[in-house]
């Protein structure tokens, strides 16, 4: 799995541990949930969506690792 540009893959761990204590809601779509903050900044994306189809995977945008 390659990351989309401007994202890096992480753990499960530290994807959550960066998005805990920050003001984020994910945006459901059928491949992925998209995490962002309340002004539409992404700041992460995590795999699968709510189609529950394909690998678990966990990316933070660069600028934030």
């Amino acid at each position: 799995m390659n990351a989309p540009g401007g994202m890096v893959i992480v753990s499960k761990e530290e994807f959550y541990a960066f998005m805990g204590p920050r003001n984020v809601h994910p945006r459901a779509e059928p491949d992925c949930s998209v995490w962002e903050t309340p002004y539409r900044e992404v700041l992460g994306i995590s795999r699968p969506g709510y189609k529950c189809e394909g690998e678990e995977v966990y990316m933070l945008a660069r600028r934030t690792v």
